[in-house]
């Protein structure tokens, strides 16, 4: 509720203000975003508003998260996305 009442009251600056129009200038020209950590998917559909082309894979390991996630999309009318149910690192191994 927090997030969703900054972002109504002050747009894309009301989450991460200082992330957003960076986020939104790159995006606007990309192809594809990966989304890692996704957590509720704010880049995601972020990017699906501003660019009608790209592609975003959402990484998101937390179930509940991943849930969320796709409800949001699902909100924003964001149909663009690939949902996986995995972590990323730089090691391989599992978090088990």
């Amino acid at each position: 509720v927090n997030v969703a009442s900054r972002i109504y009251w002050f747009g894309n600056d009301g989450f991460e203000s200082r992330m957003g129009p960076v986020m939104a200038t790159l995006l606007r020209d990309a192809h594809v975003l990966l989304d890692v950590g996704s957590n509720f998917g704010f880049y995601s559909v972020l990017a699906q508003k501003l660019n009608a082309g790209i592609a975003t894979f959402c990484f998101e390991p937390v179930d509940h998260l991943l849930a969320d996630n796709k409800l949001f999309h699902e909100a924003n009318r964001a149909t663009r996305q690939t949902l996986l149910a995995q972590g990323v690192s730089s090691e391989v191994g599992s978090s088990i």
